[in-house]
């Protein structure tokens, strides 16, 4: 995926974790995603829309990054994955999605957004209809690990994608 297209997601996610929790993420290295497993034990996905690009956002939380996020977050101790901490990844999904489009926006992209889902597990498969790649982001925050996965593409390549199933 093109940097361009990334760095909304990357700042937002800096930025919301930030405000929300009072922790400062740290980027990794961007590689491309080659399977479907989910990473980590929750994760926040959200469709997204427009006439020039379709696509999906997943933020996926190994149970010691989002413990300790939700904990900062909600003033409020968490050794388990709730149903507390969950309603804590749909509200960052949100927002981190919310604040990426604003800045979509600056550079003439307007995307209609959709409903996160929140997925709970482990060795989880998430199928895309979306035939583009999948960019993967990791953070580390403290000694925690999270990871960004944006996957963005032309709508046509959706509707290909649709008609070989």
């Amino acid at each position: 995926m093109e940097q361009p297209l990334l760095e909304p997601f990357v700042n937002a996610t800096t930025s919301v974790i930030q405000t929300m929790a009072g922790l400062t993420p740290k980027p990794g290295a961007p590689f491309t995603k080659e399977d479907e497993h989910a990473f980590g034990v929750v994760s926040g996905i959200i469709g997204l829309a427009s006439d020039t690009l379709r696509g999906v956002m997943i933020i996926s939380f190994d149970e010691r990054s989002i413990l300790k996020i939700a904990s900062k977050m909600l003033f409020e101790e968490f050794h388990e994955v709730s149903a507390d901490v969950i309603d804590a990844v749909g509200e960052l999904t949100n927002i981190i999605v919310g604040n990426a489009k604003r800045e979509f926006s600056e550079k003439n992209y307007v995307f209609d957004m959709a409903t996160p889902l929140m997925l709970k597990g482990t060795d989880l498969k998430i199928s895309q209809f979306v035939s583009g790649t999948t960019t993967c982001l990791p953070f580390t925050v403290e000694d925690a690990v999270f990871r960004l996965e944006v996957n963005l593409c032309e709508p046509r390549t959706v509707l290909n994608k649709m008609q070989k199933r």
